[in-house]
């Protein structure tokens, strides 16, 4: 069985049985990459902070059960599913159920977008709105329900917290294929402590819909 190992002293690398050839370990390398991670039906903010193509160890706040299996991404056109193999405070080691490929040079990196499902309130022009949240990152959000301009300003609050000067990127109309959508760009990032706290005050789950299309993708 292979097994993720972060002792100090194999430099957490993916180690086989002792009849396997040393040379054919799979060495991890180190990152800091941050990613989505769905347990029990949940989506969590994680980071990675070693990699393979057989696996990650990442860290997270909430715990994971040795033999759980979870699926993580950091692009959701690729999403990996991983059995927990070991678990330690806040770190945690997955192997991959299949090969992955990392650190791919065509990948444009972007902040990591968590699927989510929560009403919101929205300030632009004067007007008070009440759309929902479809996903949520360090950087923005996405609206569904309302159509703001691009350009524009607003004040977005959700799960008890304001955001003011938040920056319409992008907007669709309503179609016969889908709800108006908008996307936005905060004035300032959020940590990584902070989604992950308002992640689990929104229980962090996603929407049944964007989840499938997330699987789909896979």
């Amino acid at each position: 069985m292979l097994t993720l190992s972060n002792e100090p002293e194999t430099g957490a690398a993916l180690q086989e049985g002792a009849d396997i050839d040393r040379r054919t370990a799979r060495r991890f390398k180190t990152a800091f990459r941050a990613c989505c991670l769905i347990a029990d039906g949940v989506a969590h903010f994680a980071m990675i902070k070693n990699m393979s193509h057989f696996g990650v160890m990442v860290q997270l706040d909430r715990p994971l059960r040795v033999g759980q299996t979870v699926s993580y991404f950091w692009d959701e056109k690729r999403i990996a599913k991983a059995r927990v193999v070991w678990s330690k405070g806040r770190s945690h080691g997955l192997e991959n159920e299949d090969e992955q490929v990392i650190f791919d040079k065509q990948f444009r990196y972007r902040s990591v977008r968590v699927p989510c499902r929560s009403e919101c309130e929205v300030w632009v022009d004067g007007a008070r709105h009440r759309p929902d949240l479809a996903n949520l990152s360090l950087g923005g959000a996405q609206l569904v329900g309302l159509r703001v301009r691009p350009g524009a300003l607003l004040t977005l609050r959700f799960q008890g917290v304001d955001l003011p000067n938040t920056t319409v990127r992008w907007s669709h109309s309503k179609t016969d294929e889908g709800p108006a959508r908008s996307g936005l760009s905060f004035a300032q990032r959020l940590t990584a402590r902070q989604l992950d706290a308002i992640l689990s005050s929104m229980e962090g789950v996603p929407a049944p819909e964007a989840f499938s299309a997330l699987e789909k993708a896979a």
